[in-house]
């Protein structure tokens, strides 16, 4: 394997390193791009959590004037904070690969699409949690706004551990009838194999 300082070339013109093989790294131009993306993007996503905060029943935003209900909020800082959370993760790892010259092009999609995998997780979490720990018709004054940002960006943060407790929580749902029946046939013989062994103690 060939590593910057042995073996492998730079081209000076684009400032990158050059192997001979495996996918080719990305140019200046598509790293200082990208950069900037992600300079704009953390602070966008901050500023928006904290216009749509879930404050109060009905306020007003800080800059949009608009009145939004506590519900509507919520469902907008969800996926908010779910981004932040993919946003962080997403950079975190652009600047490791960046700093050890490994930035490869065929990554790139994944850098730029991971706040928008974490908006989707955070919200598929956010209203099987919702849907599971609050009444039909509960008040959303019920819900801890601190709690809901948390966890989505945690969601987004971590989406291979969301999308597990997804898959949990599906399988919980929709097991099949005959699951169930598997699984009452194995209950049931496990009581029967008690019972016997009960009678022949008692027998001796």
């Amino acid at each position: 394997m060939t590593t910057p300082g042995s073996g492998s070339q730079r081209d000076r013109t684009r400032g990158v390193w050059q192997t001979t093989s495996g996918p080719a790294h990305v140019e200046l131009m598509g790293i200082i791009a990208t950069g900037l993306l992600f300079a704009v993007l953390g602070p966008a996503l901050v500023i928006a959590i904290i216009i749509f905060w879930p404050s109060g029943a009905g306020d007003s935003g800080l800059l949009t004037g608009l009145t939004l209900s506590r519900e509507t909020r919520l469902l907008l800082v969800t996926p908010l904070a779910g981004a932040l959370g993919g946003y962080i993760h997403s950079v975190t790892s652009y600047v490791a690969f960046l700093g050890n010259r490994q930035l490869k092009r065929s990554w790139m999609a994944w850098y730029l699409l991971r706040p928008m995998i974490g908006m989707a997780l955070a919200m598929a979490l956010y209203l099987a949690l919702r849907g599971g720990l609050f009444a039909t018709g509960s008040d959303s004054t019920a819900v801890n706004g601190y709690g809901v940002a948390a966890i989505s960006a945690l969601a987004g943060l971590f989406s291979k551990q969301a999308v597990d407790k997804l898959r949990e929580i599906a399988e919980t749902v929709f097991k099949s009838g005959q699951q169930n029946e598997a699984a009452l046939s194995d209950r049931l013989g496990q009581a029967d194999a008690s019972r016997s062994d009960q009678t022949d103690g008692g027998a001796r």
